[in-house]
């Protein structure tokens, strides 16, 4: 039976739907952390205390994914959200959009649906996207925004009007607001513009290429500006306030990129063996799109999907490796260019399948039995890559939600706390979950803390101590080797122990015997002799996630 274009499609869009939640099935349980502070601040916002990281706090951008919190907003508004699985839902719908766009871009392509297989197939098994696409973070929906830009530029690449600059100019918008890093794709409609009035059809004249760009630059201005100008009124900052912590793009990464320095080149090997699997795989994968692409210099045959391609893939590996190293591992900031890069790849691919199958008509099975093998090969290491990751994934939310956020409105309750604090790098699932007023030691959601961490840490110090003055404080690892809260008067005087333990990471890392963990304020507990038996009383609240 002959299958129609509508049900081959259907198909296509089952089976690897089908491969996504295969490999998905192991991160069930898992959103990281971080993803709870995006969330506090949906719910925050959707109980109508602004868009704060608790009610009564203040102001501060402490996320950087402003599209993906208002995503939220609905659904804790309407009391359908579950912290880890209704961004895992969102998620797996935006992932089928991505392949709706996927399909798109190569309606009118005889192998176009081949190109989409392996393209979706190689997306639905990559650790990298499968992990930050069950992050809880914004990831597919910044997936989804990437290939809508690449349609979009594709589709509109023979009438450029100034609907379309405008339309390019909202989903560079969007981009930008689902993630930083995003506005750097703003360049790339101008280079498109430019080259399409000038390089491959008959020259426009500049000045109706000028107010094309005056569109472009009006819509960014409205949508992207719009809200930098809300962020400078309401959060009283030209830049989020995890710019401060974490950083961007430096000068000195530009001079590193540019004069291909060996961390550089390392980081690029790394990232590319990584996304194909194996480096067998990226070696032939290197070989054939150079081969593929001196010939189109040669013969002078452009193919227009391949340039935008080419475009999207070496601009976002820049950027990625622009980007600072990120504590979280398996490349959270590449996903713009694994996408575009499995794109391209394969889109080259088939093309030298149709210019081969020219000299010999058994090129075109002999590509495809290929693309299956090493599609194979790459499963069988991506597997194993997801697999060691999901045994021990990174920084579960539920876990320090029930370590930090439940288990310490329990402490505070037996200790009859009220309006009780506590200071806690691990804010995410404290956050979504706390009684108690957060005070975020990594910087995130405190304004103060971020822009003295790394440049004056007695400040936080002094913040902490003679400001805040938490009832509680949790400490570890760098936050505890950086601050030394075991050297600082105020901490040994005023606070005591509930539970201690010599940190593993300072040892290992620094070589000292440093105490960390949980302590409280003398005042609190003074006429409270079991508080430490209280505190092991909670126990249950230690159960693995």
């Amino acid at each position: 039976m002959q299958l129609t274009k509508l049900q081959q499609t259907a198909l296509i869009l089952l089976v690897i739907i089908f491969v996504y939640l295969f490999f998905s099935f192991s991160l069930y349980r898992w959103i990281i952390d971080d993803a709870g502070i995006t969330f506090a601040y949906s719910q925050s916002l959707a109980h109508g205390f602004g868009i704060v990281a608790q009610a009564g706090s203040p102001p501060v951008e402490g996320y950087s994914n402003f599209l993906w919190m208002i995503f939220q907003v609905p659904f804790i508004f309407l009391n359908i959200f579950d912290p880890v699985v209704t961004p895992k839902i969102i998620a797996g719908v935006l992932f089928i959009g991505l392949l709706v766009l996927l399909l798109s871009l190569f309606d009118k392509k005889p192998f176009g649906q081949r190109i989409v297989i392996f393209t979706g197939l190689w997306i639905a098994m990559n650790p990298s996207l499968l992990i930050w696409f069950n992050s809880g973070l914004e990831n597919s929906l910044y997936g989804l925004l990437f290939v809508s830009l690449i349609v979009t530029v594709y589709k509109k690449r023979d009438v450029v009007t100034p609907t379309s600059m405008i339309l390019f100019g909202l989903i560079v918008s969007l981009l930008a607001l689902t993630r930083p890093d995003g506005v750097i794709y703003a360049i790339i409609p101008p280079i498109f513009l430019v080259t399409h009035s000038f390089l491959l059809k008959k020259p426009t004249g500049i000045l109706p290429v000028l107010r094309k760009l005056t569109w472009y630059v009006i819509s960014i201005a409205i949508f992207y500006g719009g809200y930098v100008l809300f962020r400078m009124v309401y959060f009283h900052d030209v830049l989020p306030n995890t710019y401060h912590v974490k950083g961007g793009p430096s000068f000195d990464a530009v001079i590193s990129l540019i004069s291909l320095d060996e961390y550089v080149i390392s980081k690029a090997i790394v990232f590319l063996t990584y996304m194909f699997g194996r480096v067998e795989i990226l070696i032939a994968a290197i070989f054939i799109m150079s081969v593929f692409f001196v010939y189109m210099l040669f013969r002078k045959r452009y193919f227009p999907i391949v340039i935008v391609e080419l475009l999207f893939f070496g601009l976002s590996f820049v950027t990625f490796l622009l980007m600072p190293d990120d504590w979280m591992p398996q490349f959270r900031f590449a996903t713009p260019a694994i996408i575009s890069g499995y794109l391209l790849f394969f889109t080259t691919l088939y093309y030298s399948r149709e210019i081969l199958a020219y000299y010999n008509k058994r090129a075109k099975k002999i590509v495809t039995v290929f693309a299956i093998l090493i599609s194979i090969a790459a499963m069988k290491s991506f597997s194993e890559t997801l697999s060691v990751f999901a045994k021990s994934p990174t920084a579960p939310f539920s876990y320090v939600s029930r370590i930090y956020g439940h288990k310490f409105n329990a402490y505070a309750d037996s200790l009859g706390v009220t309006n009780g604090s506590i200071v806690t790098p691990d804010v995410g699932g404290v956050l979504y979950y706390s009684n108690l007023r957060v005070i975020d030691l990594a910087g995130l959601t405190d304004k103060r803390i971020a822009q003295s961490f790394n440049s004056n840490p007695a400040d936080v110090m002094n913040y902490i101590f003679d400001e805040v003055k938490p009832t509680f404080i949790h400490t570890h690892g760098w936050f505890a080797y950086v601050l030394r809260f075991d050297e600082d008067e105020r901490f040994t005087s005023n606070y005591v122990l509930v539970d201690v333990f010599e940190d593993r990471y300072i040892a290992e890392n620094f070589s000292l015997t440093v105490y960390t963990g949980e302590f409280v304020r003398k005042d609190v507990v003074k006429d409270i002799p079991n508080y430490q038996q209280l505190w092991k009383d909670l126990q249950y609240y230690d159960t693995a996630y």
